[in-house]
């Protein structure tokens, strides 16, 4: 299945940094680097404090094999990554956009052939990931990115064939999912969306669409309800980020 708005590619991952069971997270933040012999794999690094007594963390979504990889950063400034045992957790097909909770405590997937979100938990002792739940949406394919919100409280998933974002509270205890009222927000047409990244602030959100040349704005309303403020042009856009002060 050919996905809208990307190119051949061979195989791509998506990394979710936790450091330790304080929940430290960057994800999507930072140094972002690209393969040249790939048009289409992205990978952002993210900086995160570690020490011994708080072992960073990195999940890994692995579109071709289906499955998260699971890893623990060791010695930060030497830098190599120890497989938390089994090593993989099996998802649903094509995994593509994953975050996490702002308490480290949960983890978010989003899969493309079959069209789901899915909820793992991190276990705070060893940080192996159990399957909570699955949300599959109809149609055939779809989710790309997702973002969980600076608070904690919801989670928002893109659907780049239906040119939808699906909003789902989170519950502060659980973390489980529940559909927002309305459960979507529709996009521009044939917008090819990759990315959702919220302001620091919490207040907006911004998608890149690379199929149609635009980055569309987002304010949420205090219930998390999405809406579209506004669209800007530039040329295909993929990667998205913020800066810290949220200013650029």
């Amino acid at each position: 299945m050919r996905r809208k708005g990307f190119m051949k590619k061979t195989r791509s991952f998506s990394f979710a940094f936790l450091a330790g069971v304080t929940g430290l997270l960057a994800l999507g933040v930072g140094t972002e680097f690209s393969d040249p012999s790939n048009a289409a794999t992205d990978i952002s690094v993210c900086s995160v404090a570690s020490s011994a007594s708080t072992p960073t963390r990195v999940y890994v979504s692995n579109e071709s094999s289906n499955d998260i990889s699971m890893f623990q950063y060791v010695d930060q400034c030497g830098g190599f990554l120890d497989p938390i045992s089994p090593g993989t957790i099996i998802t649903d097909t094509t995994p593509f956009g994953i975050a996490a909770s702002p308490d480290g405590s949960d983890i978010y997937v989003a899969t493309y052939n079959v069209p789901a979100v899915s909820h793992y938990t991190v276990d705070p002792g060893t940080g192996a990931l159990a399957l909570e739940a699955s949300h599959p949406t109809s149609g055939c394919c779809g989710y790309t990115g997702l973002t969980v919100s600076i608070d904690g409280n919801y989670l928002y998933a893109l659907n780049v064939d239906a040119d939808l974002i699906y909003e789902f509270s989170l519950n502060p205890s659980t973390g489980a999912m529940t559909p927002l009222s309305p459960a979507t927000v529709t996009l521009p047409g044939g917008s090819g969306s990759q990315l959702i990244v919220p302001s620091p602030d919490g207040l907006h959100y911004y998608v890149s669409n690379l199929s149609n040349s635009t980055i569309s704005v987002l304010s949420a309303d205090p219930s998390g309800v999405l809406s579209i403020a506004s669209v800007t042009s530039t040329p295909t856009p993929r990667g998205l980020a913020i800066t810290p002060d949220g200013n650029f």
